[in-house]
């Protein structure tokens, strides 16, 4: 421990040691993985209780069967996390096999043409389920409900209820061919699984879809504790800025003392307008004249900063915050930079003035 003056620093944390291959893979993924082995399992269990049972034909057919359970299980735990749930996965998967073999009848030929135009039809589903969820606001049950009963009617309708064709020779050798001794749908799903993970960890979108999905609460108190203090404690290489809100803050400011524990030097951008801002906006959008309960009374942020042993200071005008933010990025510890504005400029574009004037100008409901 070190003391400088009244303040008492940590020493600096040691370094983690390399994660194991479960946390490399991540909680959303191991249900694929999990799919996988118990499949493995099962054939495992049956060539011992059978010795005679075709073991080839039976890992073609559960690897087959395994690529689809795999891919739906993610893209279904996508939609979770988003706050829905899709149940038209089975029906676009069966109209897509459907289109598929018709359209090829059997003849690797039409694939150029058939799988681009099988992959828009899938799309289009997905599409429609889309724009009725965001747009016409029907809840993801239904929509998706309706949107599969309805295509499968399609589906029906498009093959008279008959058995197809076989498909291209090209995909059954995909599904059943080998690739250095390798059943080729083992090597999809895997190649499938490091894309996913890719997604999930490696790009911003991903990340953050799986840090805060769909959820508002959990957005609003994200900032400090998880997009500053875990992002620098994971990436201690990277330069962390955090930008976050008065409202926001004093939701998970305590959070300041970890980062001043461990000395991590992130620079915190705090926009103070003495307002949960976001909250204000939307009152004023929808019940303009009738704002409540979102006015605070803020502490000085860039002294509370200094009392918790972080740099602070606090911004007034525009042409104050480049000296100050090299300031924060030089300090070489925690530092905290408020900027004091004014609550009337909520956004960039608009201000409250703009955004009430104009709920003042639309009609009432039944007027």
């Amino acid at each position: 421990m070190a003391r400088h003056g009244n303040i008492t620093e940590a020493e600096p944390a040691t370094v983690s040691a390399p994660r194991s291959l479960l946390q490399r893979i991540g909680p959303d993924l191991l249900p694929a993985f999990a799919v996988l082995g118990c499949a493995i399992l099962l054939i495992v269990a049956t060539q011992v209780m059978n010795p005679g049972a075709g073991f080839s034909q039976q890992l073609a057919a559960v690897l087959v069967t395994s690529i689809f359970l795999v891919v739906a299980s993610f893209g279904q735990g996508l939609t979770i996390l988003l706050g829905g749930i899709d149940l038209s996965i089975g029906v676009v998967i069966g109209i897509s096999a459907m289109m598929i073999s018709v359209l090829t009848d059997g003849r690797d030929a039409a694939l150029p043409w058939a799988l681009p135009l099988t992959i828009a039809a899938g799309g289009a589903i997905g599409f429609i389920n889309g724009v009725g969820i965001a747009f016409a606001k029907v809840p993801p049950f239904i929509m998706t409900l309706a949107s599969g009963i309805t295509f499968f009617g399609v589906g029906l309708g498009f093959t008279s209820g008959l058995a197809q064709e076989p498909v291209a020779p090209a995909l059954g050798y995909l599904m059943n061919g080998y690739w250095f001794s390798v059943p080729i749908p083992v090597v999809l799903i895997f190649v499938f699984v490091i894309a996913a993970s890719l997604f999930q960890n490696g790009t911003s979108i991903g990340r953050k879809l799986y840090a805060i999905g769909s959820s508002q609460s959990a957005a609003q108190i994200l900032g400090l504790p998880i997009a500053a203090v875990a992002a620098a404690i994971r990436h201690p290489d990277r330069p962390v800025v955090c930008f976050t809100g008065d409202g926001d803050f004093l939701m998970t400011g305590q959070e300041l003392a970890t980062a001043v524990q461990y000395r991590l030097p992130i620079v915190i951008i705090l926009l103070n307008n003495n307002s949960f801002g976001t909250i204000r906006m939307h009152q004023e959008m929808h019940y303009p004249d009738r704002t409540i309960g979102t006015d605070l009374v803020n502490p000085d942020f860039a002294a509370l900063a200094r009392a918790y042993g972080a740099h602070g200071e606090t911004v007034a005008r525009t042409d104050e915050f480049a000296p100050a933010f090299l300031r924060a990025r030089a300090a070489g510890k925690p530092a905290l930079i408020e900027i004091r504005m004014d609550v009337d400029a909520i956004t960039p574009t608009r201000s409250l003035a703009e955004l009430r004037d104009a709920a003042r100008a639309r009609p009432k409901r039944g007027t």
